[in-house]
């Protein structure tokens, strides 16, 4: 039985409503309040002109850049920047993308330098986080599109499977269900008031903060893991070289994902500098784009052969992370090696 006019008139009445209620949703309630974020672009656009350098990326650079450390060091190679730990903990790179870009949509917000590390290349996305307001409030178009493209390497059910769920996620954000189901919480004066509160800025108000006190003792689960299995660490270790020269692992998407990297950073009139941190699994993908030509800088640690400092067993935390000393050796290496990047640039004319 073909639907009549009036049918099809009710059901288009009904979907511009729905999209009518959700273009509501979107423009007049507040922007989800997302832990560490929210603070840290408070922050920077209540300070837009505070600092010279900003460091983004996942957890990486959240527990690893220490800015005060790293600013005391450039000043040893006479130049006077003041710099801020913008890291989000377990951001994707999408995420880190899409954070970017809120930076540059506030034209206050004009940093010299940038400095971003790509990780999370390939954007997964766990079952449990699945409409949650961490996981929605960042699936926009374009950014879905790219944490759905990050996944044409996985086998074909577990990328449609994550693909679902990133599609989900879109529409929800599309929807507007993230804003409105924090509605209630986010218009209480008390929870309005984290908007201001330093929250996520770390003990010094710099963006850095380093694994609460007690968490890098041996008996600490993830420190005890690491230690329990030191074997497996060295075992890692062995095989850097082995994926560092490896030189066909990156795809269209890789370029592509670290060409948008570029260009937000662009976007906010800095100079992009992509960092790879002292991890045991190379980007082996970052480094082949760079040698490629396709990013301007990189300044790499992820080799223990020209690192070993930052891969001793007393400066990490975890398989993955350095802990607080490990920090203070990496920001001053990171230091270093910046300056020599700017006397490199300047001898070769650069500005």
């Amino acid at each position: 039985m073909k639907p009549t006019i009036r049918q099809l008139r009710n059901a288009l009445i009904l979907v511009l409503g729905l999209i009518g209620c959700a273009v509501a949703i979107r423009e007049t309630t507040p922007a989800p309040f997302i832990q560490y974020l929210t603070p840290k672009v408070a922050h920077l656009q209540e300070n837009p002109n505070k600092y010279d350098v900003l460091f983004v990326g996942s957890s990486r650079v959240f527990r690893q850049v220490i800015p005060g450390v790293f600013d005391e060091q450039v000043r040893k190679h006479d130049l006077d920047l003041r710099s801020f730990n913008a890291g989000i903990p377990a951001a994707k790179s999408v995420e880190v993308w899409h954070f970017l870009n809120l930076l540059a949509d506030d034209q206050r917000i004009r940093p010299q330098y940038v400095f971003v590390e790509p990780d999370g290349l390939l954007v997964g996305i766990k079952k449990e986080n699945s409409g949650t307001v961490r996981e929605v409030y960042w699936h926009k178009r374009a950014e879905t599109t790219l944490a759905i493209r990050s996944l044409e390497t996985l086998k074909t059910v577990p990328r449609i499977r994550m693909s679902v769920l990133h599609a989900g996620s879109f529409l929800f954000n599309r929807l507007g269900v993230g804003r409105l189901r924090v509605l209630g919480s986010q218009m209480e004066q008390a929870a309005q008031a984290r908007w201001i509160n330093p929250e996520g800025l770390g003990p010094d108000g710099d963006g850095w903060a380093p694994f609460a006190e007690g968490n890098d003792k041996p008996a600490f689960p993830r420190r005890k893991e690491f230690i329990d299995n030191l074997p497996r660490y060295r075992r890692l270790l062995a095989r850097q070289s082995e994926r560092l020269s490896d030189q066909e692992c990156m795809t269209d998407y890789h370029a592509d994902m670290l060409s948008h990297f570029k260009a937000a950073i662009e976007a906010l009139g800095a100079e992009p500098i992509f960092i790879l941190s002292p991890a045991l699994r190379p980007r082996c993908e970052v480094h082949e784009a760079f040698r490629r030509g396709l990013l301007p800088n990189l300044i790499a640690f992820d080799d223990a052969s020209n690192f070993p400092e930052l891969y001793e067993v007393e400066h990490r935390f975890d398989f993955e992370h350095l802990n607080t000393e490990g920090a203070l050796v990496y920001s001053r290496l990171l230091a270093d090696r910046f300056a020599e990047h700017l006397r490199e640039d300047r001898g070769r004319g650069g500005t």
